[in-house]
């Protein structure tokens, strides 16, 4: 059964999307400012070869954020435009949620998500990852380092 996430609880669930990875982490999120915390978790997801995709959707994406993000070894960047989804997922558990991948919106905003898991949820949670497929596959552009 899905598990109602309000913001400090929806930012917990990101980071153990993260951190408990053991193959891929996806990160959709039209706005992108990662808190120091998240960008040190992808470090180290990166470190343990674990493959990260993430999908924006702003094309003013600050010049600074990219290239912290294009930093971590392997990451792959795409953009799709009218991107409005937020959807963060590893193998295992999947967040959908209002919250951005954007410090402000951690920080002060009033957020709320749900979280699925795929041995409790496994219907809804194929689901939300095929969707989350179908948006990178028509993404627009994509940057990545290898």
């Amino acid at each position: 059964m899905p598990k109602f996430r309000t913001t400090i609880k929806t930012s917990a669930a990101i980071e153990d999307v993260i951190t408990t990875a053991k193959e891929k982490i996806v990160l959709i999120s039209p706005y992108l400012k990662l808190t120091e915390i998240f960008m040190l978790r992808l470090g180290d997801a990166a470190a343990k070869k674990i493959q990260i995709t993430i999908v924006y959707g702003t094309k003013d994406l600050n010049e600074f954020e990219m290239k912290k993000l294009l930093a971590i070894p392997g990451i792959t960047i795409l953009y799709l435009q009218n991107l409005h989804a937020k959807c963060y997922f590893n193998e295992y558990q999947l967040v959908i949620n209002s919250m951005n991948m954007y410090e402000f919106s951690e920080r002060n905003n009033h957020e709320m998500g749900v979280l699925l898991t795929l041995a409790k949820d496994e219907e809804d949670y194929k689901l939300a990852v095929e969707e989350a497929h179908s948006f990178i596959r028509n993404t627009n552009q994509s940057v990545s380092i290898k």
